[in-house]
């Protein structure tokens, strides 16, 4: 690590302290103990993929491509517009909506009386061939309580299943928007990362790093801004992949297509 090799240096020319070669030691140890735990984290990583792909643990899964972020070419309104069009949750409830409409439509209909019309003919040796017609009226006597009860059966399952699908969709419209925001704000620290900290910290820590060599900085804050730099750059990474998780989490809900 450079900051251990420029505290080792004015060390041994007698211009630095001996506590700013420890501290630079303990540092590039804690970054060796970082990188352990992250290699150790892609290691179970290759073989959880392994194991989807159906292929041995060990496996080599090889150099990945470059996380690039993806844009996200959509309004929040189009987004609920295409998130309740492909939702199979809320078509199945509008289905059981039609449904029971049908029911209650035919709940109506045993309030009134049946007409049957039918046709005779009778055929007799000796006798002339006779024609006649018959009608039949069943009249509901029992309304008050047989077709009333069908009636409000009927009507309290399409009232529940239009309740159903409000509350699928009103669920629906926050997921949207929650991930929507989410995906907002993760861009916007994105663009503070890419154009604000993290040049700055570089900067601040390039300039440190000369101020430290000329005896005008001490090491302690050298080390704080190669800390903030180290930082802000991990930062940008977690903050992507944020960023990318919540775009595959808005495909999924949506049904439109963010990540390519």
């Amino acid at each position: 690590m450079k900051l251990a090799r420029i505290a080792e240096e004015k060390y041994k020319v007698g211009k630095g302290l001996q506590q700013d070669v420890l501290r630079a030691q303990l540092e590039v140890s804690r970054i060796l103990q970082t990188l352990t735990i992250l290699n150790q984290r892609q290691r179970s990583l290759a073989a959880r993929l392994n194991t989807l792909l159906l292929r041995p643990l060990d496996r080599p899964i090889g150099t990945l491509a470059p996380v690039q972020k993806s844009p996200l070419n959509y309004s929040l309104n189009d987004l609920i517009d295409k998130g309740v069009e492909n939702s199979p949750e809320i078509r199945r409830q509008e289905q059981l909506i039609e449904q029971s409409q049908y029911a209650v439509n035919l709940a109506h209909k045993e309030y009134y009386p049946d007409f049957q019309i039918g046709y005779d003919y009778w055929q007799r040796p000796d006798i002339k061939d006779m024609h006649g017609f018959n009608v039949t009226i069943n009249v509901p006597i029992f309304y008050k309580k047989k077709q009333r009860e069908g009636l409000n059966e009927a009507n309290f399952a399409h009232e529940s299943a239009r309740q159903s699908r409000e509350a699928i969709h009103t669920e629906l419209l926050f997921q949207v928007k929650d991930l929507f925001l989410r995906t907002k704000s993760s861009d916007d620290l994105l663009t503070l990362y890419t154009w604000a900290l993290v040049p700055q910290s570089a900067l601040t820590l390039e300039s440190s790093m000369a101020a430290y060599q000329t005896g005008t900085l001490d090491f302690e804050s050298l080390i704080s801004n190669f800390t903030s730099v180290l930082e802000y750059e991990i930062n940008y990474y977690e903050e992507l992949a944020n960023y990318q998780k919540a775009l595959v989490s808005l495909e999924q809900i949506t049904g439109a297509e963010l990540i390519k």
